[in-house]
């Protein structure tokens, strides 16, 4: 079921409808590396994250982990100046 597209577009619309109201950041947690990059991949197909980018900066989480602490600290940077 969670691999439904229907499932997937379903989530990507809920968290677009919540980076529209949500002031500052917004977080999105997943069960898995190999998970988060199935949904990122097919929202992108979707353009649910083009549509996302006119609400949010999106940072995504590496397995890497300067690159992840680089993006928790541009996040929190963004959250400061209100984007």
């Amino acid at each position: 079921v969670r691999s439904d597209p229907a499932v997937i577009r379903n989530f990507g619309n809920l968290l677009l409808e919540l980076a529209k109201v949500t002031p500052d950041g917004l977080l999105c947690f997943f069960t898995s590396y190999a998970y988060m990059e199935e949904i990122v991949s097919q929202w992108n197909d979707m353009d649910i994250l083009k549509l996302l980018t006119k609400y949010k900066l999106l940072f995504i989480e590496t397995q890497n982990v300067a690159e992840t602490a680089q993006a928790l600290a541009n996040y929190r940077t963004a959250c400061d100046v209100g984007r």
